[in-house]
């Protein structure tokens, strides 16, 4: 190990025996907020947790065993485990404020992002995830079984070993676009998310095209309808897009700007 590689270890390993510096009573908690690459934050988790955040998501690989947490393979440190980041301090939290990430908050997203590989990798996240079983919203087939954070796997999903599984199931799936016609139960998948990008040329000025407004209505109305949130992921990261995702029903506003959306987001 290099002399950079173990001072930043160092460093890491003090955030990680450290507390959120905001009260877990004091901290108001934003259902809707979502802390997209969670992990380039600087502390990863603790930022979000103190800023109320209430869904964060973490790109994995699978290297030499491990799963390493970063955006790309040339940017990942072995000391940056799924497990060091995200499963033992939200295990600590739930267990300290007994079964709870937020007060009159019961639901948590720990978004799994598998950047490659995602039928080699789920074995080996789901044997780390057996471990943590008492905070993992688990189901047994398509019956709900338990409460805790709900784990939602996107990137290269491993679709049809998730949907065999009819035995303690730890994951969900993050939908598609074309899953919006599915009847595959919100109990496997229960988010869509979709680029905004592809779909819509509208980036904030004026008013929303009639078509590109009716099309994404169309996307809300049939997820809710089938029990499902919906999330568009490359929307401008600004106030004006929050507040038309607040009027319109989309339910996760993605943003790299944790401390901004929060104060946009309480009253």
């Amino acid at each position: 190990m290099s002399y950079f590689e173990f001072k930043h270890y160092l460093i890491l390993s003090v955030l990680m025996m450290s507390i959120p510096t905001i009260a877990f009573s004091q901290v108001s908690a934003l259902p809707k907020a979502h802390s997209h690459n969670d992990y380039e934050h600087e502390r990863p988790l603790f930022d979000a947790l103190d800023n109320g955040f209430c869904s964060v998501e973490a790109d994995i690989f699978l290297v030499n065993g491990e799963l390493l947490v970063g955006h790309t393979r040339d940017k990942l440190q072995s000391e940056m485990t799924l497990e060091s980041l995200y499963l033992k301090p939200l295990l600590e939290r739930y267990r300290k404020y007994n079964g709870k990430i937020f007060p009159n908050v019961s639901d948590f997203y720990l978004w799994i992002d598998l950047k490659k590989d995602g039928r080699e990798i789920y074995p080996k996240l789901k044997e780390l995830l057996t471990r943590y079983d008492e905070m993992i919203t688990g189901f047994d087939g398509d019956t709900k079984i338990s409460d805790g954070i709900l784990i939602i796997l996107s990137g290269d999903r491993p679709v049809e070993l998730v949907l065999q599984e009819k035995e303690r199931r730890y994951v969900t799936l993050d939908g598609l676009i074309t899953d919006l016609d599915s009847d595959t139960s919100c109990n496997f998948i229960p988010v869509i998310s979709a680029d905004w990008n592809s779909l819509f040329t509208w980036r904030g000025e004026g008013i929303m095209p009639e078509e590109q407004k009716k099309v994404m209505k169309t996307h809300i109305q049939k997820a809710h309808q089938a029990g499902r949130k919906i999330r568009y992921w490359g929307i401008p990261d600004n106030k004006i897009f929050w507040e038309f995702c607040n009027q319109n029903g989309i339910d996760f506003l993605n943003t790299d700007h944790l401390s901004e959306l929060r104060k946009f987001l309480l009253p």
